[in-house]
């Protein structure tokens, strides 16, 4: 089966994204498969990740939890519906979170990934909203500005930016992980590395680095995490 991203991601929106400049703190080779997948195939539907039990949510039956508003549910870190990626923050939040959200760390692209496992950042290098200390971020040289000033919470809109979608609350800074090929209708993931804030205010690093799974069926969203120290 062909790698194809679902049809409301629409070339309207696939045009009008920006193009950035590596950040230069690249070791990965853009090909390494997350060692977490979540299925998360219907647009109606989110799947919910907690880092904390590194795993799912998942119903009485223990299969996991779908549902159409995350913020209705609590205990969860990211939510996935096809392509897109929420943090509990902002308009996705549920009651008990105080997560400001994601930010973009390290930019990577899809020849040359940043490298996860040398960012050593601390979560308290993210503490203030809108700023960082932890030169890391900026790229090896120190003066490469990431996409993101500071955390990104969820918000309302409509997610392609071209109709298809209604509205939804989604993380606009963690939606734009991929490229869209349209030769081959392929999602190709740029290999980012984002800083989340937890619901209970600790950070992970995130790398997403799939949409597929071996059979080549789409909203199969794969990733690599770690925890950041305090």
């Amino acid at each position: 089966m062909s790698h194809r991203l679902a049809p409301a991601l629409s070339a309207a929106f696939l045009l009008a994204l920006p193009a950035f400049a590596p950040a230069g703190c690249s070791s990965d080779d853009g090909i390494v498969t997350g060692s977490v997948t979540v299925e998360a195939q219907q647009r109606s539907e989110w799947a919910l990740y907690s880092f904390d039990a590194d795993d799912v949510l998942r119903d009485g039956e223990g299969e996991p939890l779908l549902v159409a508003d995350p913020s209705a549910e609590e205990g969860w870190d990211i939510a996935i519906s096809q392509w897109l990626m929420a943090s509990n923050s902002g308009d996705s939040a549920s009651p008990e979170s105080v997560s400001r959200g994601a930010l973009l760390a390290v930019e990577g692209n899809t020849e040359d990934w940043a490298s996860l496992e040398s960012f050593t950042a601390r979560c308290s290098d993210f503490g203030v909203a809108g700023s960082t200390t932890n030169e890391a971020s900026f790229g090896c040289s120190g003066t490469t500005p990431t996409v993101d000033d500071g955390y990104v919470s969820d918000v309302l809109d409509d997610p392609d930016g071209a109709g298809p979608f209604p509205q939804k609350s989604h993380n606009s800074s963690l939606s734009f992980w991929f490229e869209y090929e349209f030769s081959g209708h392929t999602v190709i993931p740029y290999g980012h590395v984002y800083v989340v804030e937890t619901n209970d205010g600790r950070c992970v690093k995130l790398q997403l680095t799939d949409y597929y799974d071996a059979e080549g069926e789409s909203g199969f969203i794969s990733f690599n995490w770690d925890w950041l120290p305090d």
